[in-house]
């Protein structure tokens, strides 16, 4: 059992992140991460048009344009979004 625990917090450690003056991409480090339109949870995100929630998997590496707090502002199909920094880092 301990093996396994050990296992699963390796898989929640995240690479460690470039500075945000030098970050050009954001790559996503977490499942099911949701797209938002503004920075924070407050904010409505992506979906289909049957209103189920469009998530990014993950690995996906989208181009980097901003840190506002803990969220980061990605391009995404033409329009710009943010996703939440404790799913994903910079590179």
């Amino acid at each position: 059992v301990s093996a396994f625990l050990l296992n699963r917090s390796s898989d929640l450690q995240k690479p460690t992140s470039v500075p945000p003056s030098e970050a050009t991409r954001v790559v996503i480090n977490g499942v099911g991460v949701r797209m938002r339109i503004g920075p924070g949870k407050e904010y409505g995100f992506l979906q289909y048009y049957n209103g189920k929630a469009y998530t990014v998997s993950k690995g996906t590496s989208l181009p980097f344009l901003g840190a506002y707090g803990n969220w980061y502002k990605v391009l995404f199909d033409d329009g710009e979004y943010y996703v939440s920094a404790d799913f994903a880092y910079l590179r």
